[in-house]
């Protein structure tokens, strides 16, 4: 409480030491003058712009590289799958020493071991390996194929995590730009009503006015005081909810300064035949859709395991024996044997574990199936929510612009008024501030049309929205190599 009465008083003296006074006989007040105000003393200004914050939001949001990290892996997944299609080879070898404890005995060999004899003797034994899985049910098939449609999952979850937080990114950046024109709107309110109760102020030391309007004017302009201070606590609020919108961490003390607003977006025009095309485009739908097909290849997988395998076997041994020693052994080892097969090979039970794998998948598959309906109806909700939400937008923005041109009108009409001498000044400040109100309404809902046109943007082209984003700037954005400035001046200080 006393952090934020602290910061309240610094907003009521620097209004109070920075904002002109208007006296009574001053000129007519300017409509639409800006200057950026200030907040709290001590606020360090990080400018940033749109095109800056899709850069840092595509390289820095923990939930972007985490999606790119699991289109890793299941590439890798990939990999693992081709193995078993391969031959395998493997070599071995052996050296052994035998000591008899029998010496009246023969030498007596099994194999490549000494088992038995007179003296000590050596032995070694090498053998070349090699398996080829021809058959083993369509095990192998299935888990490739299941390894595929989970890289095609991977890409599209990549592609959803990428537009949710860029879409995020645009929603925050949008909020904040909102936040620093109320700002300027309320304090020009301020100033104006500073100077409406100063004159209120004079005409009552002259008698003119009563007390009762002079406490009017100081209770209207206290509101405003405190309305001030509250745009100003939502500026702070609002740059830190773009700095985690980025993924970074943004130190007490410093806002992000915005310079331009969102950009216009192209207009597409839709057909009722293409809504099902875009639902079934929708990434999240591709995504679900492909882990239906992973979760049925792997219930192929496990369906395999109550089939026959066939496979082919080569061996070809090596065998050597010395009664001096194991370096003599390998000396005089020669070729032994070679060995050629096929493997045929059939389970005949008991396959408990097996049908419970089974019927663990094919719950596996009706999960993903269900999963996928489900997001079928999400996604044909957000298509309905976001067209109906940029028509209202639009309507509402086009019906405040009217608005503002009847209030500007207004004022104008008092501005001539005053300069005839039958308007007062308090007059002309009171039409200024209802002018001001109805352009700050109109600029946020301007605004708001602009993130609804991106918005459905976003659910029409879903695989197009961060190329378009990324096209906005292309001066901050031809070397992708360097990080923008916003990174590279702070790094490893005050944003990460």
């Amino acid at each position: 409480m006393m952090n934020k009465a602290l910061r309240c008083f610094v907003c009521v003296v620097w209004i109070g030491v920075s904002v002109p006074v208007v006296s009574a006989d001053a000129q007519l007040p300017k409509a639409g003058a800006r200057e950026t105000p200030s907040c709290r003393s001590g606020t360090t200004f990080k400018p940033l712009s749109l095109a800056e914050a899709v850069v840092v939001a595509m390289s820095e949001h923990p939930q972007v590289l985490i999606a790119e990290l699991e289109l890793k892996k299941a590439n890798t997944q990939v990999l693992a799958a081709v193995t078993p299609f391969l031959p395998t080879a493997s070599v071995s070898m052996q050296g052994e020493r035998f000591v008899t404890q029998n010496p009246s005995t023969q030498t007596t060999s099994v194999g490549s071991s000494v088992v038995g004899g007179q003296r000590s003797q050596y032995s070694s034994y090498a053998s070349l390996n090699a398996n080829w899985n021809l058959f083993n049910g369509g095990k192998d098939l299935a888990g490739y194929r299941s390894a595929k449609a989970g890289v095609q999952a991977s890409e599209n979850d990549l592609v959803r995590q990428t537009n949710e937080t860029l879409s995020t990114v645009l929603i925050a950046y949008n909020d904040l730009f909102k936040a620093q024109t109320a700002l300027l709107h309320q304090a020009e309110m301020s100033e104006l009503l500073r100077g409406v109760l100063q004159r209120t102020e004079k005409r009552y030391g002259e008698g003119v006015d009563n007390h009762i309007a002079l406490s009017q004017e100081k209770v209207t302009f206290a509101k405003s005081e405190q309305g001030l201070f509250q745009v100003c606590q939502t500026l702070f609020d609002k740059s830190a909810v773009l700095a985690r919108s980025l993924g970074l961490r943004l130190p007490a003390g410093h806002v992000f300064r915005l310079e331009t607003p969102i950009p216009e977006v192209e207009q597409m025009n839709l057909n009722d035949d293409e809504l099902d095309l875009i639902v079934q485009d929708d990434p999240g739908v591709k995504a679900a859709k492909e882990r239906v097909t992973m979760a049925r290849h792997k219930l192929e997988q496990t369906r395999a395991s109550f089939y026959p395998t066939v496979a082919m076997t080569g061996r070809y041994d090596w065998l050597g024996q010395d009664p001096n020693s194991v370096d003599a052994a390998i000396g005089s080892t020669s070729a032994n044997s070679y060995r050629f097969g096929v493997v045929l090979q059939q389970p005949l039970g008991p396959f408990t574990s097996e049908y419970a794998a089974v019927e663990t998948a094919h719950a596996d598959v009706l999960k993903t199936e269900a999963l996928y309906r489900q997001a079928l109806i999400d996604a044909e909700t957000r298509l309905r929510t976001v067209l109906n939400a940029k028509t209202q937008t639009e309507l509402s923005a086009k019906s405040s612009q009217l608005q503002t041109a009847q209030t500007r009108l207004t004022f104008q009409q008092t501005s001539q008024l005053f300069k005839d001498g039958y308007a007062d000044l308090d007059a002309v400040s009171k039409a200024q501030i209802s002018l001001s109100k109805e352009q700050e309404a109109t600029d946020e809902l301007l605004s708001d049309a602009k993130l609804a046109a991106w918005n459905a943007y976003l659910v029409l082209r879903p695989g197009e929205f961060a190329a378009a984003l990324l096209g906005i700037n292309h001066q901050v954005l031809t070397d992708m190599g360097n990080p923008p400035e916003l990174l590279s001046e702070h790094s490893n200080k005050v944003f990460r």
